[in-house]
């Protein structure tokens, strides 16, 4: 705007001059003055056609605390160098509402590119939704501005746990202190420890007192089906925030834990969107990962049995063992009706 300003007074103070004098020089500074103002404008309007703005979101997902960068890649395709670009990027809270707008500036040789790299950091998890709300191409001067081509397709990802908070080790020392591994698998033998035996397995009391390493070996594992049943169950509409990050690290750390015993389980949950149950397989920290982006938006509802309509909709696909957790992050163990 300043620049803006002091061109209109160079310009006024140009034209007031070529009105009084009537010499030659004062009405040369006019019209090179008029020529330069055009080129400008011509200049900026040919570069905005061929100033192309793609974001690009990180490969890996998203981490509560941690840095999010978001590139932002500015091709030329012109003959002319573009001396200042203008990116503005949105980011959107897709469970909160809440959107901030991150700018930064760049310039790219004739036929060139450059990047734009914008960090953040995000308090909690969920979605985050990007998009270039505007590219802004200017002269050396800043005088006239156009706005360049840019992808108007807006990009989520996904904010998961960080499997280093505190809250989520206390989570996970929690459910370690309640022994639920051995509760659920009585049956099993012992054996010499092998290559490939994990240390969750390892009976330490029985190693320590024969004096080499023993594991556990459970009888028909593959055949115990274990599900999380996730009750989102809650008085009001909404939850505040912070209790559903909880939530979510509790999710994710039970999950965590079955994973470390070795065993692969189930995610239910019921869908308010929907109106149905969404069930995903937990064998691998790669489908930890997927389930849990798949939660992160789903929303609480009212008065909703989640048991007992589990029961209806997988009447035949009833698991050995229930563990539900309800939206105050209270753990309850049950066994499946066949037991």
């Amino acid at each position: 705007m300043k620049n803006k300003l002091y061109f209109a007074v160079v310009f006024l103070f140009v034209l007031a001059g070529t009105m009084i004098y009537q010499e030659e020089f004062p009405r040369f500074l006019f019209c090179f003055l008029l020529l330069f103002t055009a080129a400008l404008f011509c200049k900026v309007s040919f570069l905005a056609k061929r100033i192309e703005a793609r974001m690009k979101l990180p490969d890996n997902l998203g981490t509560k605390n941690g840095d999010i960068a978001i590139q932002v890649e500015i091709v030329n395709k012109s003959c002319l160098p573009a001396p200042e670009i203008e990116v503005e990027l949105s980011c959107s809270d897709l469970y909160s509402g809440g959107r901030k707008v991150l700018r930064g500036k760049a310039m790219a040789d004739s036929g060139g590119r450059a990047v734009l790299v914008f960090h953040l950091t995000s308090a909690y998890c969920g979605i985050l939704s990007f998009g270039i709300e505007k590219i802004r191409v200017s002269d050396y001067f800043g005088i006239f501005h156009r706005e360049g081509m840019y992808q108007k397709r807006k990009k989520e990802l996904p904010v998961l746990p960080d499997k280093n908070t505190e809250q989520l080790s206390l989570d996970i020392k929690e459910l370690e202190g309640q022994k639920m591994g051995e509760d659920w698998q009585d049956n099993y033998e012992i054996r010499p420890f092998m290559q490939g035996d994990t240390i969750h397995r390892i009976h330490w009391k029985m190693s320590a007192r024969i004096g080499d390493m023993l594991v556990r070996e459970y009888e028909q594992e593959i055949e115990k089906r274990t599900l999380i049943l996730l009750d989102l169950q809650n008085d009001e509409p909404t939850l505040e925030r912070e209790k559903w990050d909880k939530f979510i690290e509790k999710t994710a750390a039970l999950s965590e834990w079955l994973l470390m015993q070795g065993e692969t389980h189930d995610v239910c949950w019921y869908e308010k969107e929907t109106a149905d149950f969404i069930k995903m397989n937990v064998g691998r920290e790669e489908q930890l990962l997927y389930m849990l982006s798949a939660l992160l938006r789903a929303r609480v509802y009212k008065s909703r049995e989640i048991k007992t309509f589990y029961k209806e909709k997988f009447a035949d696909e009833q698991p050995d063992r229930i563990i539900r957790l309800d939206i105050e992050g209270k753990i309850i163990r049950e066994e499946g009706e066949d037991n």
